[in-house]
């Protein structure tokens, strides 16, 4: 056995014997040279002297290098265990020690560990719960502004929809060099038939309407509810054809459906003006709703339930 593995053994021997039995031995070693100094204390004056100081230098040293140190080193560590990086510290602790030190740095390592792996954990949940948080925060701005561009009785865009959308759109067509329609859709005897039939009908009667041009139009146009009983659809791209087959196809199916529902001379039918941006070379969107408005005015002035535009 070397000399490095004799010192590593004695280090070994002295670690696992508890602090007590060091303390007895210490306190019982300096009361043996104690007894044996004051029995030979006459014959050896100044020897007895110098022995006493040594035996309690050699005390205090023991006494520190056993207990005290071990000890201090054991708080180092714990305090940096709180400041420092947590498992390079914790795998610093004396816990291969046998005795009360050794039991100390166990019960720190696995009180510690535990609450590292909560920490962790804690992190890792709070990170997921702010994630959701901020998915849930978008999905409701997302879901409180498209409720904010939508009609609530029918579903379909309303004016605010409308004025951010139509110059987009327009401006989007100008600039791909297609064409865009507009469709202003009013509905004839509407107040008679409220008088009449009460807002309830009325709401019915409307929101019948919306179910019609939503399961007309395609999937790149945009229906709206402008307010009241007017409807504004929009048509990018579209064949004339395409548009007035529309236009009669919904006048159709819609007085069958009112006539059948409300009988009478005020009974429900739809005015419709058609507008082209390139026919009416309209220069931005308002002038494109303004052309289509008109055409729509010229549909009531022509006995109503008529589509009249291209």
């Amino acid at each position: 056995m070397t000399d490095a593995d004799k010192t590593k053994s004695r280090s070994l021997l002295w670690d696992e014997t508890p602090l007590r039995a060091k303390i007895t031995l210490t306190a019982t070693g300096s009361l043996m040279i104690g007894l044996l100094l004051g029995t030979y204390g006459e014959m050896f004056h100044i020897v007895v002297w110098i022995a006493i100081c040594a035996a309690l230098i050699g005390f205090v040293y023991f006494a520190r290098a056993w207990t005290y140190r071990p000890l201090e080193n054991l708080l180092n560590e714990v305090e940096g265990v709180q400041r420092l990086d947590r498992p390079k510290v914790l795998n610093s602790l004396p816990i291969h020690r046998r005795d009360e030190v050794g039991e100390l740095a166990r019960a720190i390592h696995a009180y510690s560990a535990t609450a590292l792996r909560d920490y962790h954990q804690a992190k890792h949940l709070r990170r997921t719960m702010d994630e959701k948080v901020q998915r849930a925060t978008k999905e409701a701005t997302r879901k409180l502004e498209a409720r904010a561009l939508q009609d609530a009785l029918t579903g379909l865009g309303n004016r605010l929809f409308m004025d951010e959308q139509c110059p987009v759109l327009f401006d989007t067509c100008r600039q791909s060099g297609s064409d865009l329609t507009c469709i202003a859709i009013d509905m004839d005897n509407f107040k008679q038939m409220n008088d009449t039939n009460g807002h309830a009908a009325g709401d019915d009667l409307l929101r019948f309407l919306a179910q019609l041009i939503k399961a007309s139009i395609r999937s790149e146009d945009c229906a709206i509810r402008t307010g009241g009983d007017e409807f504004i659809v929009l048509m990018p791209e579209c064949l004339t054809s395409r548009v007035k087959q529309f236009a009669y196809n919904l006048i159709a199916l819609f007085r069958q459906h009112a006539r059948a529902r409300y009988p009478g001379p005020f009974s429900p039918d739809l005015s419709i003006g058609i507008a082209s941006a390139n026919v009416c070379r309209a220069e931005n969107a308002e002038d494109l709703l303004k052309a289509a408005d008109n055409q729509l005015y010229v549909a009531k002035r022509a006995g109503k339930g008529c589509v009249v535009g291209a």
